[in-house]
């Protein structure tokens, strides 16, 4: 039994009587976070609960159940209830109730439910999120965001520093040019330089903090309820929010054609791939566009907000890159690092990539 199963059957045990008849159902997969939720059902009621338990995570869970209260306005019965919490052998835990076993995610890539039934929920809930920001927007405040962007990047650089292309840590090949499928771009120092001339947005807005589907439990009765409030507030730069709206399409739903390829060639890093996102689920990255258009009010304001929403575009490809060797999809490292490259690169030629935010493709 793994150590956070021990502790949350422990605090179901607690909750419930020693007494209580539990099934686990499910533990998730480790996160960016480092806490792990469990899944339990009580045999005679049938309930589900989560069990979410996190040992020295960077937000505390007794912090995540306040921020929870920040969306309680604008997501009125789309917040399953916490049930408790307490430290267990130094471990926080939170039970809530589980309204469902299936992530919106989930049901989208395994194609469980019509398409058009998943768009519409998914229209929804981008709604929702549009109703909080414009009815939030306010003064920005860098120090007062839930998301410290610069210890972030930090993180991420560390992180991709470690990775190893041809036997080499990508730290030696920091500087280096890289060309990709035959196109000359500048290399990841100056990909990394380019994301932090991120502008100050004009104003912040309450977020969720990490809007993307894996965040969206839906129930039997199709009903979405919002999950993980550790980033949950504000004044969230809303740019931000647009790119997990955007990019957890070509994060998670990439296909590959072939086997990538890394090569060392005068001084040139080369990186060669063949990859999409399915066509069906272009659908769903548009509304994450028309969102752009709806918090813009003219052209030089929506040429400013896609600029830099393709700034934290490449931040989110970066940094997705650090976990794909623990997911077993190493074979994804070269395309989203050149994903990344060429969301900010001006020598990028890719107005109709779904990897990043165009003004045509906006318009």
């Amino acid at each position: 039994m793994s150590e956070f199963v021990r502790i949350a059957t422990m605090a179901m045990k607690a909750m419930l009587g020693d007494h209580a008849e539990l099934e686990l159902v499910l533990l998730s997969s480790p996160g960016s976070s480092g806490a792990r939720v469990s899944i339990f059902r009580h045999s005679r009621t049938e309930k589900l609960f989560a069990v979410k338990c996190a040992n020295e995570s960077r937000v505390s869970l007794k912090h995540e159940i306040a921020r929870r209260e920040h969306l309680k306005p604008y997501f009125e019965g789309h917040l399953p209830q916490v049930l408790m919490f307490q430290v267990i052998d130094g471990y926080e835990v939170m039970v809530s109730e589980c309204r469902g076993l299936n992530t919106l995610h989930q049901l989208i890539v395994q194609s469980e439910l019509p398409h058009e039934y998943m768009l519409n929920i998914w229209e929804d809930i981008s709604a929702k999120l549009l109703n909080m920001w414009q009815k939030t927007r306010c003064d920005y405040q860098l120090e007062l965001n839930p998301r410290n962007f610069s210890a972030r990047m930090q993180r991420i650089e560390d992180g991709v520093q470690e990775i190893e292309l041809l036997g080499t840590s990508i730290k030696q090949l920091w500087e280096l040019p890289i060309k990709i499928n035959g196109r000359k771009h500048p290399s990841l120092a100056e990909t990394f330089r380019e994301i932090q001339n991120i502008e100050t947005p004009d104003f912040g807005v309450l977020c969720h903090g990490d809007p993307q589907p894996s965040n969206f439990i839906i129930d039997q009765n199709g009903h979405w309820n919002c999950i993980d409030w550790e980033w949950a507030g504000g004044p969230h730069d809303w740019r931000m929010m647009i790119a997990h709206l955007h990019g957890w399409w070509t994060t998670r739903c990439l296909a590959l054609t072939k086997d990538p390829s890394v090569k060392m060639s005068e001084d040139v890093l080369e990186l060669e791939y063949d990859a999409f996102v399915p066509a069906h689920l272009l659908r769903y990255q548009n509304t994450s566009i028309a969102l752009l258009k709806s918090m813009t009010t003219t052209v030089e304001e929506r040429v400013r907000a896609i600029n830099n929403t393709n700034r934290y575009l490449a931040a989110l490809y970066l940094g997705e890159v650090r976990f794909l060797s623990l997911w077993g999809r190493n074979a994804f490292i070269v395309p989203m690092l050149a994903q990344a490259v060429m969301a900010v690169s001006s020598e990028s030629n890719s107005d109709d990539s779904p990897f990043k935010i165009s003004l045509n493709e906006e318009e």
